[in-house]
This record gives C-alpha cells, sequence and structure tokens, in this order.
C-alpha cells in the first residue's frame, strides 16, 4: 500500500545533501533495521533495502513502508513528517501510524490489540473504543482527541468513497 503524502523529491534532496549515493542510503537503511531486528548486519536473511528501492522511491514509482521511511528520516537528520506532507487536519490513523515509523503489526502488537482490529479501525471499518482509542494515543503520544478526530476523518473518508456503504458511523463508547 502507497504511503500518502509521500514526497520523494525531499529524500532525495535530504541524500544528496549528504552526499550520499542510493546504495548508500540502501545499506544505512539495512543495517537499521537489522540493528532493530536483532540481525547481525551481514546476515542476509534480515532485512534489506536496496538500490533499486531507493531509485523508485524518489522517482516516485513506489513508496517506502512506514519503518523504512522512519530509518530513511532518522539517517538523513529530518522529522518524518518532512517526507510525508499531509496537514494534520487530513491526518488519518493510518497516516499517524505511518508517521510514527510503524507498521500495522508493530503498532498493533504495541498496543494489545491484534493487526486485524487495527486494519479495520484504518479502514473506518470498526468502531473505536476509548480503551482501545487511549491505548493508541499513549504509544503514538498523541491525545485521545487527536486519535478520534483522525478516526473519524478516515471513516467520513471510506463514507465518501464511491460505492460505499454508509452502516454505522458512530464511534462506539461504552456507557459508564
Amino acid at each position: 500500500m502507497q504511503l500518502a503524502g509521500f514526497r520523494p523529491d525531499r529524500l532525495l534532496e535530504e541524500r544528496e545533501k549528504l552526499g550520499w549515493s542510493q546504495g548508500d542510503l540502501a545499506l544505512r537503511i539495512t543495517a537499521v533495521l537489522r540493528e532493530r531486528a536483532g540481525i547481525d548486519i551481514d546476515d542476509d536473511r534480515g532485512p534489506k533495502v536496496t538500490t533499486s528501492a531507493i531509485s523508485t522511491w524518489e522517482r516516485g514509482k513506489s513508496t517506502p513502508t512506514a519503518d523504512n521511511l522512519a530509518a530513511a528520516a532518522g539517517l538523513l537528520g529530518v522529522a518524518t513528517d518532512y517526507l510525508i506532507d499531509i496537514p494534520e487536519e487530513q491526518r488519518t490513523l493510518r497516516t499517524l501510524r505511518e508517521l510514527s515509523g510503524r507498521t500495522q503489526p508493530t503498532l498493533a502488537a504495541q498496543t494489545g490489540i491484534s493487526s486485524g482490529l487495527l486494519a479495520s479501525l484504518e479502514r473506518g471499518h470498526a468502531s473505536l473504543t476509548d480503551d482501545v482509542a487511549t491505548r493508541l494515543a499513549g504509544r503514538l503520544n498523541l491525545s485521545v482527541e487527536a486519535i478520534r478526530a483522525a478516526y473519524l476523518r478516515g471513516r467520513r473518508h471510506r463514507l465518501a468513497a464511491p460505492g460505499a456503504s454508509p452502516g454505522r458511523t458512530e464511534m462506539h463508547r461504552p456507557s459508564h
């Protein structure tokens, strides 16, 4: 799935400012990913970013995954939201996750929810409970209100899509 708002021109510009080749950036991202996974840098079984991948990202033919983008941003010394240009008032749950540099399985595990539930929330197919909103807010270092607003934006976007069925549109809030 493509990263919405990805700015390949900024990735290219920042890499060139450092005087790195596409291969240099690919090797550095690979090293970061392997280190995070606790895998030796020379172990070919670990995650790998290729020069070809960097080239396709910079030409806008594909986009990096959220974790690859976060690694690239860190190496280039820029914020992830510099490389993903989406105004705050348009950010959805998916955008917030991607800006944090997490994949769905990673954020789901960190918040104690299933990847399937997180995917459904991002698509606006599941109801956001207070408990899950609080967990996501804590992990993403945002307010619960910011999480709810992003969820609603994603839900409205889904409902506005051609052929979308209205279904339930309210958030589930357990009564106390």
